[in-house]
């Protein structure tokens, strides 16, 4: 695969991730409207919960599947290593999900401190088998490089969603734990439906299992220490500050980690090729293809971080209620612990290829510990400015700690002044939309078209991007559909 294909692949998903995020966001309102702050607390604990029992039922089974998998060509191995791992999957996610359904009145009652709620997450507990389902799902389409289905089944996850929240949102909290149950049954059912027809269906084969377990199991616990670093700091602030206050950070977290979304395009190309090309030696490849994917991510998410960070007020505001208001100080924090969350997504990639992944526990156990520290520490004085601080200062270590290891076993290019070019036009767009001063969501959209017009305008007078970057990007925009 050539970097233009490569690109072709990561702009047609980019396209993808704006319809979804065009579908996010219209989400986020009407939730954020119907529940109101501290409803919405108890529904990002539930969402948060179901996240951390996923990565236990997954067992980092989903990366064995994308550096494996694409170097096959045979489809019946193919169907074999997928059927046997999702086999595997399903019945121990679904032994969680049991677990969680037998103990739903003591959750209830010890969690989220309502009894009453012991019927919303026996219903909630069904989310785990079908998250874990399709994780695994999804990696396989990646791995095989089906684009097309994935953008298909992303945007039809995303409206699916809208819709049945919008037809059950007056049913309250069970109404969207409902409507996301009813998405994503249908997300699994249609992902199973379309890899049967691509390559069939296989038994279960047990050495197929332990070899992709070996190279899993040690990346599991990092997951699962990621998610701490993720999420945790959402529990936490439940438990020390209320779900309210975990209902406006939430709300805020919402926003700001939007930024994180700007690695997705990348970063589901990037993993499966740069697998192939690995084991194929192609190391100079894998080099420029890191090396670029990190300059082009920065390009774009430099100026998102310094845009987010001055609309945040606005932005809460628009898409929320003014009770959520108070979490527009937090947003410019999750914005960078995004940013940083993006680097160290492209960096680690060079553990999985070498397949040091238990070296993954080490880059991310430490930054956790930390984290959790930090917020209990913090929050009690600061309240959700003080957890997101605590959050910014654990991604600067994990940030560290991820480029340390990672260039030991393999080192690209940074290209710093692309880098310092991208600060410079973030800093004018700043202004620009500062002295617009957007108090509507018109206004926004408004500041949002003049700064990435200031931004690129700058960018291609300092030559931080070429007129060839920018003219690819449009054809490759305009072939995206065909890419699909």
């Amino acid at each position: 695969m050539t970097f233009k294909d490569f690109a072709k692949g990561a702009i047609a998903i980019a396209v993808a991730q704006i319809l979804v995020g065009v579908g996010n966001f219209l989400i986020l309102p009407i939730v954020t409207r119907t529940l109101g702050p501290h409803e919405y607390g108890i529904w990002i604990t539930i969402t948060v919960t179901v996240m951390l029992l996923t990565h236990f039922g997954v067992l980092g089974l989903s990366s064995a599947i994308l550096r494996f998998i694409p170097s096959k060509i045979n489809r019946k191995e193919i169907s074999e290593e997928f059927f046997t791992i999702l086999t595997f999957v399903a019945v121990l996610s679904m032994i969680l999900g049991l677990i969680v359904m037998g103990f739903s009145k003591s959750i209830a009652d010890e969690l989220m401190n309502d009894g009453s709620l012991s019927r919303v997450i026996t219903i909630a507990s069904l989310l785990i088998p079908l998250s874990a389902i399709n994780a695994v799902n999804v990696a396989f389409i990646r791995a095989i490089d089906r684009i097309k289905t994935f953008v298909i089944l992303s945007v039809l996850s995303a409206y699916s969603q809208l819709t049945l929240i919008l037809v059950m949102a007056n049913m309250g909290l069970m109404g969207v734990v409902s409507a996301i149950l009813l998405s994503m049954t249908l997300m699994c059912v249609l992902a199973l439906i379309l890899i049967i027809q691509q390559v069939g269906f296989s038994r279960p084969r047990i050495d197929i299992l332990l070899k992709n377990l070996r190279f899993g199991l040690p990346l599991a616990p990092s997951s699962i220490i990621a998610w701490v670093n993720d999420s945790g700091d959402r529990y936490l602030v439940a438990g020390i500050l209320g779900m309210g206050a975990a209902g406006v950070y939430s709300a805020a977290w919402g926003i700001g980690s939007v930024v994180f979304q700007i690695i997705v395009p990348i970063q589901m190309v990037l993993y499966p090729t740069m697998s192939k090309m690995y084991d194929e030696g192609q190391m100079e490849n894998v080099k420029s293809y890191l090396s670029r994917s990190l300059r082009y991510f920065l390009i774009l998410t430099i100026p998102a971080v310094v845009g987010m960070t001055v609309l945040a007020g606005p932005l809460l505001v628009a898409l929320t209620t003014p009770a959520f208001a108070s979490g527009a100080i937090v947003i410019p924090f999750i914005a960078v612990s995004a940013l940083m969350a993006g680097i160290i997504e492209v960096v680690t990639v060079i553990l999985l290829l070498v397949k040091k992944t238990h070296l993954n526990l080490i880059v991310y156990i430490i930054p956790a510990i930390i984290n959790v520290i930090l917020v209990l520490i913090v929050a009690p004085h600061l309240g959700i400015m003080g957890a997101a601080m605590a959050s910014t200062v654990s991604y600067l270590i994990l940030l560290y700690l991820g480029v340390k290891v990672s260039f030991a076993h393999l080192q690209f290019t940074i290209d710093w002044s692309s880098i310092a070019k991208s600060v410079a036009s973030s800093i004018l767009m700043a202004i620009i939309i500062a002295f617009i001063s957007p108090t509507t969501m018109i206004g926004i959209l408004i500041s949002i078209l003049a700064g990435v017009s200031t931004y690129f305008g700058a960018m291609i007078i300092m030559k931080g991007v070429t007129r060839e970057e920018l003219d690819f990007a449009k054809g490759a925009l305009g072939k995206a559909n065909s890419r699909m």
